[in-house]
């Protein structure tokens, strides 16, 4: 049987506290849960005519809850292409990466889909010296530059 495949873009923000500590959820996919888990910014795919600011502002509010301004995101400061197994499907995402300062909160799931609930574990705040320091898997594996980079401009 040929998986389906799905190309869509996305938006990905990293959330920055005023400890410089990012965001992150932790997921798995549920049609391989056998494979562990990994971390990922919050963020996701864009609906249909949806810019990247507003799917970036959209995405955030869904999965965290914070209410976040469009003015408030700098970037995007990257941008990638990705292809992943996720729940049966292979999925070809390119994604937008913005940063944003926040003041610390503690996350919780506005509007998450039934996917979302049944893929997310749980979300915790990171330092820069966590994620190098870390064994876990982490998307993207660029992560700790990219946050670098984003703590010298939020």
């Amino acid at each position: 049987m040929t998986e389906a495949r799905v190309v869509r873009s996305a938006a990905r923000v990293l959330l920055v506290d005023d400890a410089d500590r990012v965001l992150l959820i932790e997921g798995f996919d549920p049609a391989a849960a056998e494979l562990g888990t990994w971390w990922i910014t919050p963020g996701g795919g864009r609906e249909a005519d949806e810019d990247a600011e507003r799917a970036a502002v959209r995405e955030v509010w869904e999965e965290t809850g914070l209410v976040l301004e469009a003015a408030a995101l700098a970037g995007p400061l990257w941008r990638r292409t990705t292809v992943f197994p996720f729940d049966g499907a292979i999925i070809e995402q390119t994604e937008d990466f913005f940063a944003a300062r926040v003041a610390h909160f503690d996350p919780a799931g506005t509007a998450l889909t039934d996917l979302e609930h049944r893929s997310t574990v749980r979300m915790r705040w990171w330092t820069l010296a966590k994620i190098e320091a870390s064994d876990a898997t982490i998307y993207p594996e660029r992560l700790a530059e990219l946050l670098r980079t984003a703590l010298t401009l939020v």
